[in-house]
């Protein structure tokens, strides 16, 4: 049998949902074995979004899935970033404590310092902070390295969760606005070959219509549900998307434009052109079909 895809994925769950549906879809992998999810971390600066991760991670009855908490960067602290997790939190734990977890820095130092090999998929959902912090870490008690040094020599396909690769070549996409400091460095520098699932191949997809009829427990659905304050579970797919592809692949639903320069400015503008190490994500099957599977996987 072949070795299981190692899979490290960063994300930015509290301010929205749909990091929760991609979560579901990379713990059940892990857990029937379609892949090896060595570290999970979370970018924004938030106390319940780790433990929202533990609470997914806790009702699929995975425990071998090392989580992290932003420690080193406060730029996404505002009460905004936990309209879907404080709630969910607060009901899943309720009395007892919640679990404390480790910086992602010291999680995704060690994690590679102790992998030795190219062979890991690094997924990102969210603003790129947490791989920036990373990157700008120095040698320490668990790695002479630097992080740059470590992300490049074990991370052999970077599938990024940002901009939108269609209409104006100078469109400002959140993910990437949010944090222009960050992309600037992990995009404009980078330490491996990206491959970019945009805006423009999970925006139009919107999933989520299932989640009504599951066990009101699931902390998933609960997410959902927090963001449209009860009314309904559907949200666009981004996530779900970036998460999927760097599970599956393309899997006939989307392909790979490769060969593009893409660049980041200090205002969050996004430029691409042809001539580059990176690729972009572009959708080859019908949002229907598309819609249909994403569902399924984000089930409990």
């Amino acid at each position: 049998m072949d070795e299981l895809k190692k899979i490290i994925y960063d994300h930015d769950l509290g301010s929205d949902c749909d990091d929760a549906g991609a979560l579901a879809i990379l713990i059940k992998a892990h857990k029937a074995k379609r892949c090896k999810a060595l570290a999970i971390t979370c970018c924004i600066a938030d106390k319940y979004s780790a433990p929202c991760t533990d609470a997914i991670c806790q009702y699929f009855g995975v425990s071998d899935i090392p989580i992290g908490r932003n420690l080193e960067n406060d730029k996404h602290s505002a009460p905004c970033y936990h309209d879907c997790t404080k709630v969910t939190c607060e009901k899943w734990y309720g009395d007892k404590p919640m679990p404390e977890h480790e910086s992602n820095v010291k999680l995704l130092r060690r994690i590679l310092a102790e992998n030795g090999k190219k062979d890991i998929t690094f997924i990102t959902t969210g603003p790129l902070t947490t791989v920036f912090e990373l990157f700008r870490s120095g040698a320490d008690e668990i790695s002479p390295k630097s992080g740059r040094e470590l992300f490049a020599e074990n991370v052999t396909e970077f599938v990024c969760g940002a901009g939108n690769f269609t209409g104006d070549r100078a469109n400002r996409e959140w993910n990437i606005r949010a944090d222009s400091e960050s992309a600037v460095e992990v995009i404009n520098r980078p330490a491996t070959p990206i491959t970019f699932v945009g805006n423009n191949v999970g925006g139009c997809i919107f999933t989520g219509n299932k989640l009504p009829d599951c066990d009101e427990r699931y902390p998933v659905r609960e997410c959902y549900y927090l963001l449209w304050n009860y009314e309904n579970c559907v949200r666009n797919s981004w996530d779900l998307v970036t998460v999927y592809y760097g599970i599956y692949g393309g899997g006939g639903f989307w392909d790979v434009a490769k060969g593009y320069d893409v660049t980041v400015n200090a205002l969050g503008q996004t430029r691409f052109s042809e001539g580059g190490i990176h690729s972009y994500l572009y959708q080859s099957a019908s949002s229907e079909v598309i819609t249909a599977v994403l569902d399924e996987f984000m089930m409990p």
